[in-house]
């Protein structure tokens, strides 16, 4: 999921605008966070039809794993996303490492609220994860356009 959600379509979106390969030491950490960001609306998105998916035989990470376990891959992406970061985050101004305390911070709402959820319930927690990436990626740009 990391690849085709993040890897793939940041790295080629920055080569396409740019017309180079370089930069790939900032570029691969990002897309790498992107993905792991996304990857996770998929998390709530499972997480939520579980029941439905275990009936009819469909084999989702989370009918295999199970709530508990994906509930912390969910928290572990959100965090891992933010240090696989930590090579752009030392070229950044110091006051850019507000993006990960931000991030990490609606993060770990969501995730608080995901591990006491079932069902339709979790519609508004797919809505924020995804609004979580929208921020993060405002955020992470906002903070380089103004380094």
């Amino acid at each position: 999921m990391v690849i085709f959600f993040g890897i793939i379509p940041v790295t080629f979106t920055c080569f396409l605008q740019t017309g180079s390969w370089e930069g790939m030491g900032i570029i691969i950490p990002v897309s790498i966070a992107v993905g792991l960001l996304a990857a996770n609306v998929l998390v709530v998105n499972n997480y939520r039809d579980m029941e439905d998916d275990a009936a009819v035989g469909k084999r989702t990470t989370v009918v295999i794993f199970g709530r508990r376990f994906m509930s912390l891959a969910y928290l572990l992406s959100g965090i891992a996303a933010m240090a696989v970061m930590i090579p752009v985050w030392t070229r950044l101004p110091l006051w850019a490492l507000t993006v990960p305390v931000v991030y990490i911070a609606l993060h770990l709402k969501v995730w608080l609220r995901l591990r006491q959820t079932t069902g339709a319930a979790l519609n508004p927690l797919l809505g924020r994860t995804a609004v979580n990436l929208l921020v993060f990626s405002l955020l992470f740009i906002s903070a380089s356009l103004f380094a």
